[in-house]
């Protein structure tokens, strides 16, 4: 589905930051061969999904505790008219917020420390099981990037 309008278009590349940010983040910190275009695009997707599902959990968490400093999404969902109108600048910054959070996550994530602890959990034996990945020895990364 393609952004027909300029909000779609503008909420559609807002959605794609945290990816984004990563992607920077990881091509200037950690040595990688060059992908295609396409497996890229999939790599920001999958990285804006997750950032930005870590943090719609958080901010659920959030509502669960705190249910009186955080919007009321049950009546943005029932009324969203009057809601907005009567709290747009609440919605607007938790928006705003949600987002950089999204996007600093995004960012925290192609960390080398974390790039070097996902590596070394991908190796336990418990991974390799889970996943059925076999040690062979023999690794299919070239040296040259």
């Amino acid at each position: 589905m393609i952004p027909s309008t300029l909000f779609g278009l503008a909420l559609f590349l807002v959605l794609l930051a945290p990816g984004l940010a990563y992607m920077l983040r990881h091509e200037r910190v950690v040595p990688a061969q060059q992908y295609s275009a396409f497996r890229e695009t999939l790599r920001v997707v999958f990285v804006s999904v997750v950032c930005l599902t870590i943090t719609g959990l958080i901010a659920a968490g959030l509502r669960w505790l705190v249910p009186s400093e955080t919007p009321d999404i049950g009546r943005l969902v029932e009324d969203p008219v009057d809601s907005v109108r009567e709290h747009y600048v609440q919605y607007t910054w938790w928006v705003l917020a949600l987002i950089v959070f999204a996007t600093l996550l995004g960012a925290l994530a192609a960390d080398p420390r974390v790039v070097q602890l996902l590596h070394r959990a991908g190796e336990t034996r418990a991974v390799r099981l889970l996943s059925g990945a076999t040690d062979t020895g023999i690794r299919s990364i070239s040296a040259w990037y």
